[in-house]
C-alpha cells in the first residue's frame, strides 16, 4: 500500500484524466497509472476523487509502465482504482510539498528544460516539478484563436516561462467564468506553488512542459 496526496489533475484525449501526488510514505512524485491504460477513464476518475489535496490510498500492481524516462521515474501502475483515505488543508498540504519544491525550473529537470519549453524523451531527469512564485509573479493569458490559456510566471531564480495550462479545475474556471476569474483568484492570492509536468513526447523527443496545477496559498 502506498499512499499520495494528489497535486495535480489533468485532462488529456477524450475526457480522461492523469493524476500525480506526493507521496506520504517516502518522498518524491507519483503518478498512479490503471492497469492497461495510460490514464483514467472519465468513470474510474469519479466527480470527487481526484481533486487536489485529496489523500489516495494505492496498491502497487508490481510492475513496471513500460514507459520511456522520463517518465517511468515517477508512473506505479496500480492494481485497482485509488481509494480516497483523507484529505489536507490548505497548510498541510503546503508542508506537505514544501520538501519536494525545486529551487527553479531548470534545476527541477536536473537542466535538461531546453529553450525553457521542453526536455528530450529519454532524459534521465523528473517529469513532474513544483516550485514555489511569490504573489504578482504569475497571471494568465489567452493565446491564438481556440483561447489556448497559459500561464507565465517567474521561479525563485527570477527566470521569466510562459507555458500552456492542463489543470483540469483552472480550465473548467476558464470556460465558465472566463479569463477575468482566474485573474482575480492569481491577485488574491500570497504565494503558490506551480506544478509543471511533461507531455508525451512527439515523434521528434520533444517532451513539451506544461503547468498541470497552480495551488493558492
Amino acid at each position: 500500500m502506498a499512499r499520495i496526496v494528489v497535486t495535480e489533475v489533468t485532462g488529456t484525449r477524450g475526457g480522461r484524466v492523469a493524476v500525480a501526488g506526493w507521496s506520504l510514505d517516502g518522498s518524491g512524485m507519483i503518478r498512479p497509472l490503471p492497469p492497461n491504460e495510460p490514464d483514467w477513464a472519465p468513470a474510474d476518475a469519479g466527480a470527487h476523487l481526484f481533486q487536489p489535496g485529496n489523500i489516495l490510498a494505492l496498491v502497487p500492481a508490481g510492475r513496471p509502465s513500460g514507459r520511456d524516462l522520463p517518465f517511468r521515474r515517477e508512473d506505479m501502475v496500480v492494481a485497482a482504482t485509488p481509494h480516497r483515505v483523507g484529505e489536507m488543508a490548505k497548510d498541510e498540504l503546503a508542508a506537505a510539498l514544501a520538501p519536494g519544491l525545486a529551487p527553479g525550473l531548470v534545476e527541477g529537470f536536473d537542466g535538461w528544460l531546453e529553450l525553457g519549453r521542453f526536455v528530450r524523451a529519454g532524459t534521465d531527469c523528473p517529469s513532474l516539478v513544483g516550485i514555489s512564485v511569490a504573489g504578482r509573479r504569475l497571471g494568465f493569458e489567452e493565446r491564438g484563436p481556440t483561447g489556448q490559456l497559459r500561464l507565465w510566471f517567474h521561479d525563485p531564480r527570477g527566470a521569466r516561462f510562459n507555458l500552456p495550462v492542463t489543470a483540469r479545475w483552472l480550465k473548467q474556471i476558464q470556460r465558465t467564468s472566463g479569463l477575468v476569474a482566474l485573474t482575480k483568484l492569481a491577485a488574491a492570492a500570497n504565494n503558490m506553488v506551480v506544478r509543471v509536468g511533461l507531455a508525451d513526447p512527439l515523434p521528434d523527443t520533444r517532451a513539451y512542459a506544461l503547468v498541470s496545477n497552480v495551488i493558492f496559498f
